[in-house]
């Protein structure tokens, strides 16, 4: 068994190294999207407000952008959870002084790490397919559009009347 004194786990704590500043990156992402999908949706409305588009496009508009930047949202965060399982395999194996290789024999014994390390076509049309819906930033980016569904409603029911 290789030891961490003689240097085989060197490249299993540069590697996890790797994969918490890859964390850092797709948790920016996430974060990226969130405002860009706020910012969006305030542009609609503010195009609503000044009478520069009819109610029905600018709740259309709203909508769209929410459900697109919470499908991205929620692939990230699988993407987050499946490179944080990978973190932590990685720590674990550096703990207890495992080489590269083996580190590679462990990862392909996981199934979901097993999915993030395979290049096939098939897997990488498929990488987007595991989007976790769960996380509260993924829920938060929904809101603009439903807030344009309930504003909707109000002004067919006339509760609310055109912008003045």
């Amino acid at each position: 068994m290789t030891t961490i004194d003689s240097g085989g786990a060197k490249d299993v704590f540069e590697y996890g190294s790797a994969l918490i500043k890859q964390l850092g990156r797709v948790e920016d992402i996430a974060i990226k999207f969130a405002f860009q999908n706020y910012t969006s949706c305030a542009l609609v409305m503010v195009a609503y407000f000044s009478k520069k588009i009819p109610v029905e496009l600018g709740v259309l508009a709203v909508l769209a952008l929410s459900v697109n930047f919470t499908l991205a949202i929620a692939a990230q965060v699988d993407r987050f959870k499946r490179i944080y399982r990978m973190h932590r395999l990685t720590q674990k194996a550096w703990l207890d002084g495992k080489s590269r290789s083996e580190l590679k024999a462990i990862f392909e014994k996981d199934t979901v790490v097993k999915r993030v390390l395979d290049t096939s076509d098939d897997a990488l049309a498929a990488a987007g397919s595991g989007a976790d819906f769960r996380h509260p930033l993924a829920f938060a980016n929904l809101l603009p559009g439903l807030a344009a569904i309930v504003y909707a409603i109000l002004y067919y029911l006339h509760w609310i009347s055109d912008p003045a």
